[in-house]
């Protein structure tokens, strides 16, 4: 395989675009925005994943790639350290996208509108996407036994996106074929290397939580294809700014993409996503967007992408800093008088930072059931579904960011409009009401 042209570079424009992009992310606060952060902040001090530092498979890769900004950047803590490694991914894969296919490509990427959400959740999505992208990037300009590499660098980053990996490992292998051996040598040594390590340090313990948490995320809380228990990824377009606009032209780029190696990325992702990822987060389509710049062979395309991007970008962002919805949510529960949190949302984060309330998680529906019905004092409902009832909103600062929504009951608090809490994304929607009931059932999706 030949390389082609060297793709000219991003331009002025585009550099000052993505500079201010870079400013606007970085100026964000490095806060947890979930249990799965936590988690991975846990990881950084101490890993195990017995003990859900972090939560298994272990990630790593990204856990290796934190400690080293952690140790290079002097960052104060591990959530500082967690923010720098995720959004220093996320400002890299512009750059990583032009060097594969052009200014188009830049352009395309810096638009995406879901890039944002993925570098501020502090998780490995940003990682592994752009391992992912080095490794296409290779694989389209003559590199591959360096784009294998990246591919296993990939998986060790983020094991969710080995299948998308793989079909990039296979089409490699079906093009170079005098070199296959090489080929998968270079993909298996990091995953060797990095869950080999894992796995002496926990043992078969490690498999054991591995066969849990998969039967827990197939068949049970993970919201898949094979156990739905609410929305679709129909909804999840339906939520975002143009989503079904942007499906659309992702499905153009697939249709021009198909025979190369983005093609057969974005197909396998695609597949991959719809059966076993959650549409709860919208961030999981993330990885599609960017294939779909990749696969698209047309500047029209490309430019169509860039164009929709930016809009529902830019419509739909908070221009100022501001915390995620969680951490809104917990400042605000913070100085709320003591009583009961009813909540799916950040249970182990919440539980962790707010020692005067009590939080009980819905998922046991009977144990939330009983602590709502023997509570004495205030009964708070957190939740990331839009309640019928009226309700406080800690709105999501970016698209694929949820808004979460606070009902209470109890005395009415006091000084709201003027408490150092407004404007930190917080919106009334209407007057206080009582909470409703809680399901003996586990229906989770209604916290």
């Amino acid at each position: 395989m030949l390389p082609s042209a060297r793709p000219a570079g991003p331009g002025g424009a585009l550099a000052l675009l993505w500079l201010g992009w870079a400013v606007w992310l970085l100026v964000q606060p490095a806060l947890l925005a979930s249990d799965d952060a936590l988690f991975f902040a846990d990881g950084l001090s101490r890993f195990s994943v017995l003990d859900f530092s972090p939560h298994f498979p272990g990630y790593p890769g990204f856990i290796a790639l934190g400690r080293m900004v952690w140790a290079l950047s002097g960052a104060g803590d591990a959530a500082q350290a967690l923010f720098f490694t995720s959004v220093g991914c996320v400002l890299a894969l512009p750059w990583v996208a032009g060097w594969a296919a052009g200014r188009g490509a830049f352009a395309a990427t810096l638009a995406c509108p879901l890039l944002p959400a993925v570098a501020l959740s502090l998780l490995s999505d940003g990682a592994g996407l752009l391992f992912l992208l080095l490794g296409l990037g290779g694989a389209m300009r003559g590199r591959p036994v360096a784009a294998a590499l990246a591919l296993g660098g990939a998986v060790c980053c983020r094991p969710s996106i080995a299948v998308p990996a793989l079909a990039a490992l296979v089409w490699l292998c079906w093009t170079e074929r005098r070199r296959g051996a090489a080929l998968l040598a270079a993909f298996a040594a990091p995953c060797l290397l990095a869950f080999g390590v894992v796995l002496v340090k926990e043992g078969w313990a490690y498999g054991e939580e591995g066969m849990r948490f998969l039967a827990g995320h197939v068949g049970q809380w993970g919201n898949t294809a094979l156990a739905r228990h609410h929305g679709g990824w129909g909804d999840t377009l339906a939520g975002l700014p143009l989503g079904w606009p942007l499906a659309g032209f992702g499905l153009l780029a697939l249709w021009q993409g198909r025979g190369g190696v983005a093609g057969a990325t974005l197909a396998a992702g695609l597949i991959w996503t719809v059966a076993l990822q959650n549409p709860d987060n919208p961030r999981h389509l993330a990885p599609l967007a960017v294939l779909a710049v990749l696969a698209a062979r047309s500047g029209w395309l490309r430019a169509a992408l860039a164009t929709a991007g930016g809009v529902a970008l830019l419509s739909s962002s908070q221009l100022s800093p501001a915390p995620p919805p969680l951490a809104a949510a917990r400042s605000w529960l913070a100085e709320a008088p003591p009583g009961l949190v009813l909540t799916n949302q950040g249970v182990t984060l919440l539980r962790r930072t707010l020692p005067t309330q009590q939080v009980a998680d819905v998922w046991y529906g009977a144990t939330a059931a009983f602590l709502a019905a023997s509570a004495t004092g205030p009964v708070y409902r957190l939740t990331g579904s839009r309640p019928d009832e009226a309700a406080l909103r800690f709105a999501g600062r970016v698209p694929g960011e949820a808004d979460l929504f606070l009902i209470y009951t109890g005395e009415p608090l006091k000084g709201l409009a003027g408490s150092p809490l407004a404007g930190r994304g917080l919106r009334p929607l209407g007057r206080r009401l009582n909470g409703g009931e809680i399901p003996a059932n586990g229906s989770f999706h209604r916290f």
